[in-house]
């Protein structure tokens, strides 16, 4: 194998371990008495399968980002709708609050109504009898 085709394995072996994978092993077909233990792979189709497995280790690399991005955004909204739903029980509370502040004000308007509506019955009556007691004194 010529310096050049070795020196991108020993990148792709680099990836493949990076990754997890056992490296690729190269032989001497004439050193291996064995030739069915060997797969012999002519020069277009070594760069292919190189090319092939840093694309594919290299998009790996690219989806795992990805992954991280996504499980970090994902965290990011948890927090932000668990803020949204602290702010809108607040909120939810304070409504509550106030609803009663309201009835409160509602009962006080209506005693106020009934205490003035009195008055001015009371007042009638005294202006009647009045009306009645001068007409009386004028007879």
């Amino acid at each position: 194998m010529e310096e050049q085709e070795q020196t991108e394995w020993d990148a792709v072996n680099r990836l493949l371990q990076h990754h997890g994978f056992k490296p690729i092993r190269f032989t001497d077909p004439a050193e291996n008495k064995n030739l069915a233990d060997l797969v012999l792979l002519e020069r277009t189709s070594s760069s292919e399968l190189r090319v092939t497995l840093t694309t594919m280790l290299t998009d790996s690399e690219r989806r795992q980002a990805l992954i991280q991005e996504l499980i970090q955004s994902n965290k990011k909204l948890k927090q932000e709708v668990e803020q949204h739903q602290a702010r809108a029980v607040r909120q939810s509370h304070r409504a509550e609050e106030l609803e009663g502040v309201l009835a409160g004000v509602k009962v006080k308007v209506q005693g106020l109504e009934d205490s003035i509506i009195n008055k001015a019955a009371q007042q009638r009556g005294e202006r009647r009898q009045l009306q009645q007691d001068k007409r009386d004194a004028e007879v």
